[in-house]
């Protein structure tokens, strides 16, 4: 029998993949094992919902070269400036991400960032298994069970390390919780979702006047719509709605739903019409929604999870992908940190690795704070005050403020930094608009006086923070 590769990777989404060509340049070898057909021959492999890059998963991505310039996906990658809000009278209103115009959110493909990466993986070396998909682990033993879908039997594959990349419903994950008796948690929330799509005008141009923008369709209910820009002037769109009970929209004969979306989303249905609002709802399934909390990352020193695997979220930040992205960077960074002449501790990393637990728990936070605007208070008049007065207070303190999804999205500050302030900062925030209605009757320097106050020590903290980060990089 041959010798097992250096580094199993479990999960060919973009995580996997990216790690994997990171670990195949430093001369290890590495077989990816994805439970797939490969994507890039089969054109519903996978999910084609988009995902939204920002400042952290480009950096990450950074580490890829030349390969990354070569990407499909990054060269057809739209810009998002702001957010444009929908209303049901038939309204629109703006929210920018940033106050700096070269600050801005990128709209990618997720099958074409994944079909990009599998090439990327596979041209660097890596092995690449398909129909794979992961039965069980033997940790005494060091050997993993995979089913292959093609002949129907079990393949028995030894590992030396082995990466859990294999999603939200991960098997690794399930594995180290069956031996070491440590249960996480898989929440399921009370939305689910649908995908639809916004098709270009017969001319080739877009239907919504707004390009670069996140288009949202705020309803004050668990339903709402909303739209990514592609670089064929289509959006890739998603309906939220609850799982269960009278409103949900799942088990509606088609003129019932027909009805609704005409009523909820009028201008939507009027681009599309009833016919391919039909074919895509019979086309796309309805999923449901889960965030993971996995308190165990890694097992024995050679079994690691990540990405959505160890810290799984509700897609309402576009926070995911950056953090799976971040984390596998950071893994990368700890990996080759401990290691000398070609030999790798590789439990020393793994176990460094967990503290990236904290950065993922500001995530998972974050996206949930966000589901309840996206749900409700983006069409909020007083948010949408807030928002106004804290985009002017970082006009005036620059050195001081970040907006919270400025700082998330346009910084690499670690996000469990960054997870302190934002929560000082919203404090600040309701205490200035407290019984205001306009931006003319802030007090600004009642602004600038709690600022000073409450925030010095965390942006002390994220000093300390950064510097720490950038230590890692060297």
């Amino acid at each position: 029998m041959s010798s097992p590769p250096s580094c199993t990777v479990v999960g060919g989404g973009p995580v996997g993949c990216y790690l994997a060509s990171l670990l195949v340049a430093q001369g290890l070898s590495v077989d990816i094992y994805e439970k797939r057909a490969d994507p890039r021959l089969v054109a519903d492999a996978g999910k084609s919902i988009n995902l939204s890059l920002s400042c952290r998963g480009l950096h990450a991505l950074s580490l890829l070269g030349s390969d990354q310039e070569l990407m499909k996906s990054m060269k057809e990658a739209v810009p998002m400036r702001r957010r444009t809000m929908h209303h049901i009278e038939g309204e629109d209103t703006f929210q920018p991400y940033s106050n700096d115009p070269n600050e801005y959110l990128n709209s990618v493909s997720r099958s074409q960032l994944n079909n990009d990466l599998l090439t990327i993986a596979q041209k660097r070396g890596c092995k690449i298994h398909f129909n794979r998909g992961l039965v069980g682990i033997d940790f005494e033993a060091k050997v993993a069970t995979f089913h292959n879908d093609v002949s129907g039997e079990d393949e028995s594959v030894p590992y030396l390390t082995f990466f859990g990349s294999d999603g939200s419903n991960s098997r690794t994950r399930t594995e180290i919780e069956r031996v070491s008796g440590v249960q996480g948690k898989t929440i399921k929330f009370e939305s689910s979702y649908q995908e639809f799509e916004i098709r270009p005008n017969a001319d080739g141009s877009s239907k919504l006047e707004d390009v670069e923008a996140f288009h949202i369709w705020p309803r004050n209910s668990p339903t709402f719509f909303i739209a990514l820009p592609n670089f064929d002037m289509s959006y890739t769109c998603t309906l939220f709605n609850i799982n269960s009970g009278p409103g949900c929209v799942e088990g509606w004969s088609d003129e019932k739903f027909l009805s609704f979306f005409q009523e909820q989303f009028p201008d939507v249905f009027k681009m599309e019409g009833s016919e391919k609002i039909l074919e895509d709802r019979h086309q796309n399934r309805y999923s449901g929604l889960y965030s993971v909390e996995a308190p165990v990352w890694n097992y024995r020193g050679d079994v690691v999870l990540l990405g959505d695997a160890a810290h799984g979220i509700v897609p309402y930040y576009g926070l995911g992908i950056n953090g799976g992205f971040e984390g596998a960077f950071h893994l990368y960074t700890l990996i080759t940190r401990f290691s000398l002449d070609g030999s790798y501790d590789w439990e020393k990393a793994f176990t460094t690795f967990s503290g990236y637990k904290l950065s993922s728990d500001v995530l998972r936070e974050q996206s949930i704070i966000n589901a309840n605007e996206l749900h409700k208070a983006v069409g909020d008049p007083h948010f949408l005050f807030e928002k106004e007065v804290e985009r002017e207070i970082e006009k005036r303190f620059p050195s001081q403020w970040r907006e919270s999804h400025a700082i998330l999205s346009f910084t690499n500050i670690p996000m469990d930094a960054c997870g302190s302030r934002i929560r000082i900062q919203r404090e600040i925030i309701h205490e200035v608009c407290k019984e205001k209605v306009t931006i003319d009757q802030i007090d600004w320097e009642q602004a600038k006086q709690l600022v000073s106050s409450r925030l010095s020590s965390s942006l002390e903290d994220e000093k300390i923070w950064y510097d720490r980060v950038e230590g890692e990089t060297e």
